[in-house]
């Protein structure tokens, strides 16, 4: 199926079918700062509509209508069967679908999307994977912590003369926190500079 990206539309026919975030992500896209791979297709599939689309297509494995994925996606919001989802609630989704979130899918190699014929389809090889990397802030807030309370706690315990502790002299008190210290940047560095491989079906029930 050949893919064809979105083709220019007016804004009076944006607002037909899109609610206010679908708005104002359209209007914001151009003054963002480009992203990487992974986070560009974690923020795009952030988007509940294109989540659910890029579920069903790979759940189906084959080209659908766009009227049968708008009816799957709007039963999904509404909490609904299939069958019981009216033509108005269906229209909604399938307006924001063709002129927004398809060809944004489509763009990002994530769908392949015929707008002539209304009909979407799963790219080859749509498994994605991605690399996550870990908030640095949050590790150094829980390494800096860590390092605290065992300097606290070792200082405390020297200097009411507890077992151990007690017998060190102030220089060996000093060696013991400084590679205390290390250590814990040792493992600061080694975590931060990691990335971990992850399935996008994972990030996905994550995001739910």
């Amino acid at each position: 199926m050949a893919r064809q990206s979105a083709s220019p539309y007016t804004p009076d026919a944006e607002s037909a079918g899109f609610d206010d975030d679908e708005r104002a992500a359209s209007s914001s896209d151009a003054d963002d700062p480009p992203l990487d791979r992974s986070e560009a297709l974690i923020e795009l599939l952030a988007n509940s509509r294109r989540r659910y689309l890029w579920q069903h297509l790979r759940r189906e494995g084959e080209e659908i209508p766009l009227q049968e994925a708008s009816r799957v996606i709007a039963a999904r919001e509404l909490d609904k069967p299939p069958s019981a989802v009216t033509y108005d609630e269906r229209k909604s989704v399938y307006t924001s679908l063709l002129q927004f979130h398809c060809p944004k899918m489509a763009d990002a190699g994530l769908i392949e999307f015929d707008r002539r014929a209304a009909r979407v389809a799963p790219c080859e090889g749509s498994n994605l994977v991605v690399e996550l990397e870990p908030d640095r802030r949050r590790v150094g807030r829980t390494v800096l912590a860590a390092v605290g309370l065992s300097a606290l706690v070792t200082a405390g315990a020297w200097r009411f003369g507890l077992p151990v502790f007690g017998a060190l002299t102030p220089e060996a008190l000093a060696v013991s926190l400084g590679i205390a210290a290390v250590t814990a940047c040792s493992l600061y560095y080694a975590v931060v500079r990691s990335a971990r491989a992850v399935d996008f079906d994972e990030v996905l029930r994550r995001l739910r």
